[in-house]
């Protein structure tokens, strides 16, 4: 949806900062259409990312800092610079471009509405993002409910989580989670993804590193899925809510995976040993 007004504008580059996801997703529409794509990344961001946003050809600068450093700098580019400015709820069409994802839950899930949606969180967009999709159904009389939206946050990143839990804001004080996806020291949306989180009468909670690392090989294991840590944390709190009240034994529960998990293989490999060669003989095998 930026790309598409960054033709509408006739503006040649499209500027944005990136954990690394957004950035390799915009690195490739802007391949497709012709634009520059400006990408200001955290030096620690994974190279499997780096690697696809300069192979589809986007203007890479890795910052030596936090997604909170590029986040200010690219608004600082854009200002002097020029070059439209997709950064994370920064842009209103991120939101609605991340709406699809909950107008694709509703019709994959026969046009039902799920009793639960839990969501990996870091700026708080993708969560606005899927209430403003079942806000709309609902209002345009499609759906009578809403689901209950579940914001998942690593524990050393949880600003929004704790919004959530006290009504007050603060900054995260330290964001250094293996989940580099949604570490975020100041969430872009949070008014809005704290609104998207009470209005759906859910509620938030946080994992640790550890548990978003079991949670990433039992999604593996048991579905075939390999998510990124990020993505995974939507089964490690699933996973620390069983038993719970929070969630219903006969509730509809939606996971929403957000990344592949080779985007970040290191990562994983901090949880698997892969097994040491043999010598290829049936003695030996």
């Amino acid at each position: 949806l930026v790309v598409a007004e960054a033709n509408r504008l006739k503006e040649p580059s499209v500027v944005t900062a990136s954990t690394g996801n957004a950035a390799s997703a915009l690195a490739a529409v802007c391949a497709a259409a012709g634009k520059q794509a400006i990408i200001l990344v955290p030096e620690s961001a994974p190279k499997a990312k780096l690697v696809q946003m300069v192979l589809y050809g986007a203007r890479v600068i890795p910052i030596k800092g936090s997604y909170d450093d590029a986040f200010r700098l690219s608004l600082e580019y854009t200002t002097r610079k020029g070059g439209l400015n997709r950064n994370t709820a920064y842009h209103p069409l991120t939101i609605e471009g991340k709406k699809t994802v909950g107008l694709e839950i509703y019709q994959q899930n026969r046009f039902k509405v799920p009793d639960v949606i839990l969501v990996p969180v870091g700026d708080g967009v993708i969560i606005h993002g899927v209430f403003k999709a079942f806000y709309d159904l609902k209002a345009a009389g499609l759906i009578a409910k809403l689901p209950r939206l579940v914001c998942v946050q690593a524990e050393h990143s949880a600003a929004i989580h704790h919004y959530i839990r006290g009504g007050k804001y603060q900054n995260a004080k330290r964001t250094d989670t293996i989940a580099d996806s949604i570490s975020v020291s100041v969430p872009s949306n949070a008014h809005l993804a704290r609104k998207a989180v009470l209005e759906s009468r859910g509620f938030s909670l946080t994992v640790s590193d550890q548990e978003i690392l079991r949670g990433q090989r039992i999604l593996a294991e048991r579905t075939g899925v390999f998510a990124e840590p990020a993505a995974a944390v939507t089964v490690a709190a699933l996973n620390k809510l069983q038993g719970s009240e929070s969630l219903g034994r006969t509730e509809q529960i939606v996971l929403l995976i957000t990344g592949h998990g080779l985007k970040d293989v290191e990562a994983a490999m901090k949880s698997i040993r892969i097994p040491a060669s043999i010598e290829p003989t049936v003695e030996a095998l």
